[in-house]
Protein backbone atom coordinates (compact mmCIF):
# COMPACT_ATOMS: atom_id res chain seq x y z
CA UNK A 1 0.00 0.00 0.00
CA UNK A 2 1.39 3.38 -1.00
CA UNK A 3 1.46 6.13 1.62
CA UNK A 4 -0.69 8.99 0.38
CA UNK A 5 1.28 11.71 2.18
CA UNK A 6 4.43 11.20 0.07
CA UNK A 7 5.02 11.91 -3.62
CA UNK A 8 7.18 9.80 -5.95
CA UNK A 9 10.31 11.59 -4.78
CA UNK A 10 9.51 10.92 -1.12
CA UNK A 11 8.52 14.50 -0.31
CA UNK A 12 5.81 15.06 2.28
CA UNK A 13 2.58 16.38 0.71
CA UNK A 14 -1.00 17.11 1.65
CA UNK A 15 -3.49 14.83 -0.09
CA UNK A 16 -5.43 16.63 -2.83
CA UNK A 17 -9.17 16.18 -2.18
CA UNK A 18 -10.33 18.90 -4.60
CA UNK A 19 -12.25 16.51 -6.85
CA UNK A 20 -14.01 14.67 -4.02
CA UNK A 21 -17.68 15.29 -3.26
CA UNK A 22 -18.82 16.86 -0.01
CA UNK A 23 -20.41 14.15 2.14
CA UNK A 24 -21.46 13.71 5.76
CA UNK A 25 -18.68 11.92 7.66
CA UNK A 26 -18.49 10.63 11.23
CA UNK A 27 -15.59 9.19 13.22
CA UNK A 28 -15.37 7.92 16.78
CA UNK A 29 -12.33 7.09 18.90
CA UNK A 30 -12.11 5.50 22.35
CA UNK A 31 -9.42 5.43 24.99
CA UNK A 32 -8.98 4.43 28.63
CA UNK A 33 -6.87 5.47 31.58
CA UNK A 34 -6.34 3.23 34.61
CA UNK A 35 -6.27 5.13 37.90
CA UNK A 36 -5.91 4.40 41.60
CA UNK A 37 -8.97 3.92 43.80
CA UNK A 38 -8.40 7.33 45.38
CA UNK A 39 -8.34 9.08 42.00
CA UNK A 40 -11.39 7.14 40.80
CA UNK A 41 -13.42 8.18 43.85
CA UNK A 42 -12.28 11.81 43.53
CA UNK A 43 -13.32 11.92 39.88
CA UNK A 44 -16.61 10.14 40.54
CA UNK A 45 -17.54 12.41 43.48
CA UNK A 46 -16.10 15.60 41.94
CA UNK A 47 -13.76 16.21 44.88
CA UNK A 48 -10.45 16.47 42.98
CA UNK A 49 -8.27 19.39 44.08
CA UNK A 50 -8.25 20.95 40.60
CA UNK A 51 -12.03 20.81 40.24
CA UNK A 52 -14.33 19.07 37.76
CA UNK A 53 -11.91 16.63 36.12
CA UNK A 54 -14.27 15.24 33.50
CA UNK A 55 -15.74 18.65 32.69
CA UNK A 56 -12.32 20.12 31.99
CA UNK A 57 -11.22 16.99 30.09
CA UNK A 58 -14.34 17.21 27.92
CA UNK A 59 -13.62 20.82 26.96
CA UNK A 60 -9.94 19.98 26.34
CA UNK A 61 -10.89 17.10 24.03
CA UNK A 62 -13.32 19.21 22.03
CA UNK A 63 -10.80 22.04 21.69
CA UNK A 64 -8.10 19.59 20.57
CA UNK A 65 -10.38 18.06 17.93
CA UNK A 66 -11.00 21.57 16.55
CA UNK A 67 -7.25 22.28 16.44
CA UNK A 68 -6.10 19.00 14.87
CA UNK A 69 -4.84 20.64 11.66
CA UNK A 70 -2.56 22.86 13.77
CA UNK A 71 -1.10 19.83 15.57
CA UNK A 72 -0.82 17.26 12.75
CA UNK A 73 1.05 18.99 9.90
CA UNK A 74 -0.61 17.37 6.86
CA UNK A 75 -4.19 17.21 8.14
CA UNK A 76 -6.75 19.25 6.24
CA UNK A 77 -8.41 22.22 7.93
CA UNK A 78 -12.01 21.12 8.41
CA UNK A 79 -15.13 22.97 9.53
CA UNK A 80 -16.36 20.24 11.84
CA UNK A 81 -20.07 20.33 12.61
CA UNK A 82 -19.96 18.28 15.81
CA UNK A 83 -17.35 17.36 18.41
CA UNK A 84 -18.35 15.62 21.62
CA UNK A 85 -16.48 13.81 24.40
CA UNK A 86 -18.27 11.40 26.71
CA UNK A 87 -16.93 9.42 29.65
CA UNK A 88 -17.75 6.01 31.14
CA UNK A 89 -16.64 5.22 34.69
CA UNK A 90 -15.66 1.54 34.93
CA UNK A 91 -15.63 0.80 38.65
CA UNK A 92 -14.51 -2.84 38.54
CA UNK A 93 -11.52 -2.07 36.29
CA UNK A 94 -10.87 1.26 38.10
CA UNK A 95 -10.68 2.88 34.67
CA UNK A 96 -12.15 5.89 32.92
CA UNK A 97 -13.12 5.48 29.27
CA UNK A 98 -13.29 8.52 26.98
CA UNK A 99 -15.27 8.49 23.72
CA UNK A 100 -14.76 11.28 21.18
CA UNK A 101 -17.22 11.62 18.29
CA UNK A 102 -16.62 14.08 15.46
CA UNK A 103 -18.79 14.89 12.44
CA UNK A 104 -18.25 17.01 9.35
CA UNK A 105 -19.80 17.75 5.98
CA UNK A 106 -16.63 17.75 3.93
CA UNK A 107 -14.35 16.09 1.39
CA UNK A 108 -12.23 14.07 3.85
CA UNK A 109 -12.81 12.16 7.06
CA UNK A 110 -12.41 13.22 10.69
CA UNK A 111 -10.64 10.15 12.10
CA UNK A 112 -7.59 12.17 13.13
CA UNK A 113 -9.79 14.74 14.85
CA UNK A 114 -11.50 12.00 16.88
CA UNK A 115 -8.15 10.42 17.82
CA UNK A 116 -6.68 13.79 18.79
CA UNK A 117 -9.73 14.63 20.88
CA UNK A 118 -9.81 11.38 22.85
CA UNK A 119 -6.03 11.42 23.45
CA UNK A 120 -6.14 14.99 24.77
CA UNK A 121 -9.10 14.24 27.02
CA UNK A 122 -7.24 11.33 28.61
CA UNK A 123 -4.04 13.35 28.99
CA UNK A 124 -6.06 16.09 30.70
CA UNK A 125 -7.40 13.57 33.21
CA UNK A 126 -3.81 12.54 33.95
CA UNK A 127 -2.70 16.16 34.34
CA UNK A 128 -5.50 17.03 36.75
CA UNK A 129 -4.98 13.94 38.92
CA UNK A 130 -1.21 13.37 38.83
CA UNK A 131 -0.76 15.05 42.21
CA UNK A 132 -2.74 12.17 43.77
CA UNK A 133 -1.43 9.33 41.61
CA UNK A 134 1.57 9.52 39.29
CA UNK A 135 1.20 5.81 38.50
CA UNK A 136 -1.87 6.20 36.28
CA UNK A 137 -1.66 4.21 33.05
CA UNK A 138 -3.07 5.36 29.74
CA UNK A 139 -4.46 2.22 28.16
CA UNK A 140 -5.88 1.31 24.81
CA UNK A 141 -6.79 3.79 22.07
CA UNK A 142 -9.36 2.55 19.55
CA UNK A 143 -10.59 3.83 16.20
CA UNK A 144 -14.21 3.08 15.29
CA UNK A 145 -15.29 3.09 11.64
CA UNK A 146 -17.58 1.35 9.15
CA UNK A 147 -16.14 -1.35 6.88
CA UNK A 148 -17.68 -1.81 3.42
CA UNK A 149 -18.60 -5.41 2.52
CA UNK A 150 -21.21 -4.85 -0.18
CA UNK A 151 -23.93 -2.36 -1.06
CA UNK A 152 -26.22 -3.89 1.57
CA UNK A 153 -23.84 -4.90 4.35
CA UNK A 154 -21.70 -2.32 6.21
CA UNK A 155 -19.81 -3.72 9.20
CA UNK A 156 -18.90 -1.47 12.16
CA UNK A 157 -15.32 -2.14 13.28
CA UNK A 158 -13.28 -1.22 16.33
CA UNK A 159 -9.49 -1.30 15.81
CA UNK A 160 -6.97 -0.91 18.62
CA UNK A 161 -4.27 1.60 17.67
CA UNK A 162 -2.38 1.84 20.95
CA UNK A 163 -0.59 0.29 22.73
CA UNK A 164 1.28 -1.34 19.86
CA UNK A 165 2.92 -4.67 20.79
CA UNK A 166 4.94 -7.09 18.69
CA UNK A 167 3.20 -10.14 20.15
CA UNK A 168 -0.28 -8.92 19.14
CA UNK A 169 0.83 -8.11 15.60
CA UNK A 170 2.62 -11.46 15.25
CA UNK A 171 -0.58 -13.47 15.65
CA UNK A 172 -1.32 -16.62 17.63
CA UNK A 173 0.70 -19.20 15.65
CA UNK A 174 3.79 -20.65 17.32
CA UNK A 175 6.03 -19.72 14.40
CA UNK A 176 4.97 -16.07 14.46
CA UNK A 177 5.31 -15.93 18.23
CA UNK A 178 8.80 -17.34 18.01
CA UNK A 179 9.77 -14.73 15.43
CA UNK A 180 8.26 -11.97 17.59
CA UNK A 181 10.43 -12.98 20.55
CA UNK A 182 13.71 -13.26 18.65
CA UNK A 183 16.56 -10.81 19.18
CA UNK A 184 17.04 -8.31 16.39
CA UNK A 185 19.80 -5.96 15.34
CA UNK A 186 18.94 -3.12 15.53
CA UNK A 187 16.89 -3.81 18.64
CA UNK A 188 13.07 -4.02 18.53
CA UNK A 189 12.63 -0.56 20.05
CA UNK A 190 14.56 1.10 17.24
CA UNK A 191 12.67 -0.91 14.63
CA UNK A 192 9.33 0.01 16.17
CA UNK A 193 10.30 3.69 16.31
CA UNK A 194 10.69 3.56 12.53
CA UNK A 195 7.79 1.34 11.48
CA UNK A 196 5.10 2.37 13.99
CA UNK A 197 4.33 5.78 12.40
CA UNK A 198 4.01 4.13 8.97
CA UNK A 199 1.93 1.32 10.43
CA UNK A 200 -0.43 3.79 12.12
CA UNK A 201 -0.71 5.88 8.94
CA UNK A 202 -1.50 2.80 6.86
CA UNK A 203 -4.07 1.57 9.38
CA UNK A 204 -5.84 4.93 9.56
CA UNK A 205 -5.68 5.33 5.77
CA UNK A 206 -7.20 1.86 5.36
CA UNK A 207 -9.99 2.77 7.78
CA UNK A 208 -10.62 5.94 5.76
CA UNK A 209 -10.91 3.90 2.55
CA UNK A 210 -13.31 1.44 4.21
CA UNK A 211 -15.45 4.27 5.61
CA UNK A 212 -15.59 6.10 2.26
CA UNK A 213 -16.46 2.88 0.40
CA UNK A 214 -19.22 2.15 2.91
CA UNK A 215 -20.56 5.68 2.63
CA UNK A 216 -20.50 5.65 -1.19
CA UNK A 217 -22.13 2.22 -1.22
CA UNK A 218 -24.97 3.46 0.97
CA UNK A 219 -25.32 6.55 -1.22
CA UNK A 220 -25.48 4.42 -4.41
CA UNK A 221 -28.08 2.13 -2.86
CA UNK A 222 -30.20 5.13 -1.85
CA UNK A 223 -29.89 6.65 -5.36
CA UNK A 224 -30.86 3.32 -6.96
CA UNK A 225 -33.90 3.05 -4.71
CA UNK A 226 -34.85 6.65 -5.50
CA UNK A 227 -34.50 5.97 -9.24
CA UNK A 228 -36.69 2.86 -9.03
CA UNK A 229 -39.32 4.74 -7.03
CA UNK A 230 -39.24 7.61 -9.52
CA UNK A 231 -39.70 5.24 -12.48
CA UNK A 232 -42.63 3.56 -10.74
CA UNK A 233 -44.19 6.94 -9.95
CA UNK A 234 -43.73 8.14 -13.54
CA UNK A 235 -45.37 4.95 -14.84
CA UNK A 236 -48.41 5.48 -12.60
CA UNK A 237 -48.65 9.14 -13.60
CA UNK A 238 -48.50 8.23 -17.31
CA UNK A 239 -51.27 5.69 -16.82
CA UNK A 240 -53.45 8.23 -15.02
CA UNK A 241 -52.73 10.84 -17.68
CA UNK A 242 -53.64 8.47 -20.52
CA UNK A 243 -56.88 7.47 -18.78
CA UNK A 244 -57.84 11.11 -18.22
CA UNK A 245 -56.92 12.02 -21.81
CA UNK A 246 -58.89 9.07 -23.20
CA UNK A 247 -61.89 10.01 -21.08
CA UNK A 248 -61.70 13.63 -22.29
CA UNK A 249 -61.50 12.56 -25.94
CA UNK A 250 -64.42 10.17 -25.48
CA UNK A 251 -66.51 12.94 -23.91
CA UNK A 252 -65.70 15.36 -26.74
CA UNK A 253 -66.67 12.76 -29.36
CA UNK A 254 -69.93 12.05 -27.54
CA UNK A 255 -70.78 15.78 -27.42
CA UNK A 256 -69.96 16.22 -31.14
CA UNK A 257 -72.13 13.25 -32.11
CA UNK A 258 -74.97 14.46 -29.89
CA UNK A 259 -74.76 17.94 -31.43
CA UNK A 260 -74.76 16.53 -34.95
CA UNK A 261 -77.82 14.43 -34.19
CA UNK A 262 -79.61 17.43 -32.72
CA UNK A 263 -78.93 19.57 -35.84
CA UNK A 264 -80.09 16.83 -38.18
Amino acid sequence: MELSHFDREGNAIMVDVTQKEVTDRTAQARGRIRVSKAVYEAVEKGTAAKGDVLGVARIAGIMAAKQTANLIPLCHVLKITKASVDFHLLKEECEIEAVCTVRVAGKTGVEMEALTGVSTAILTIYDMCKAVDKGMEIGEIYLAYTSFKNTVVHIPKLVKLLPFTMEEQAGESGENKAQALMNYEPNPEEVLDRITPNYMSSLIYGALLEAVASENGARMTAMDSATNNAEEMIGKLELQYNRARQGSITQELTEIIAGANAIS
